[in-house]
């Protein structure tokens, strides 16, 4: 092999490192667009879980609060146990299934405390 043939067979081999480089760094750039809007789409359900997080502790803080008040017998109100604060009823006879207002709260959901 002469030193002309050897140069050819040199350049050949760098065109096709070019091109393969080319490939390579087309893959890359795609993956790095893959990542940062994986990124996002983690920030994202960050902040939903955060904000999920403080209503939670939010309507935890309520519990608490109304539990201690219904302990102290400090509520006007209480859920109806007998309709679990739907304010209806289910029946069901030969004719076939209904509802009507539940009889202990009057279709309200809440049933007055007593002594009120």
């Amino acid at each position: 092999m002469n030193i002309e043939d050897k140069l050819t067979e040199i350049k050949t081999e760098l065109k096709l490192n070019k091109h393969e480089h080319k490939s390579i760094f087309a893959i890359i750039e795609q993956s790095i667009k893959t990542a940062n809007s994986m990124s996002k789409s983690i920030i994202e359900l960050y902040n939903k879980i955060d904000i999920l997080t403080k209503r939670v502790e939010e309507l935890e803080s309520m519990l608490a609060k109304t539990e201690i008040k219904e302990s102290q017998g400090e509520l006007d109100e209480k859920v109806c146990d007998f309709c679990g604060g739907r304010g209806l009823v289910i029946y069901e006879d030969f004719s076939g299934r209904y509802t009507k207002p539940c009889p202990d709260c009057h279709g309200t959901g809440k049933i007055k405390m007593k002594g009120e």
